[in-house]
């Protein structure tokens, strides 16, 4: 498996996302990624542990990065 070199930033994070558009609604995501302190998450630079990363669309529901082409695996490989 492949090994990050280093954390990547919210924004280097959000770059990485493959899908621009909701699969509930069509409507645009949004640039910003959103996050919160979470064992299973992903490590992000100038953060302590680990957090859950996802973009909430204007319908209400929240994608998880992970469900937007952005793999949680080689996130954790990091901190091993």
């Amino acid at each position: 498996m492949a090994t990050l070199t280093h954390e990547f930033t919210l924004r280097e994070y959000r770059n990485m996302v493959t899908e621009e558009t909701c699969r509930y609604c069509g409507k645009q995501l949004p640039q910003e990624v959103s996050h919160y302190p979470h064992p299973q998450g992903w490590p992000v630079a100038r953060m302590v542990g680990l957090h859950w990363l996802y973009l909430h669309c204007a319908c209400d529901y929240d994608w998880a990065l992970w469900k937007l082409g952005v793999p949680r695996i080689l996130a954790a490989e990091e901190t091993q």
